[in-house]
């Protein structure tokens, strides 16, 4: 399946990539080795597709959101999903991304959305 979104970890060493998968998952890449360290499940619904993602400065962090309108906030040392944010988009969730500080999570969908 497609791969529509890659994203490199601040350090370089680790990547995530999503896009169309039939089980909605998240694979966490050792770039140097190029092996698949880990697959993570972002939902149990079929046909739903990662649409963005994007690592928290720290790493410890990651965010991600999907066709099934919601953002979900990423453990990325245990690889656990630590919440999903339902902030009320209208269509998949395109892109996510973190404020300057840090400290908020932003995401914006297929209809000009846009959430903190």
């Amino acid at each position: 399946s497609a791969v529509w979104r890659v994203a490199s970890s601040p350090d370089s060493r680790l990547a995530l990539s999503a896009g169309a998968t039939m089980e909605e998952t998240i694979r966490l890449w050792e770039l140097e080795t190029g092996h698949c360290l880990s697959v993570l499940r972002a939902s149990a619904s079929p046909i739903n597709g990662i649409l963005g993602i994007a690592w928290g400065s720290d790493q410890r962090l990651a965010l991600s959101g999907g066709e099934d309108e919601l953002v979900r906030l990423w453990d990325m040392q245990t690889r656990q999903c630590l919440c999903v944010l339902k902030g009320g988009h209208e269509g998949g969730v395109r892109n996510v991304a973190w404020s300057a500080d840090r400290r908020r999570a932003l995401s914006g969908d297929w209809h000009g959305g846009v959430r903190v």
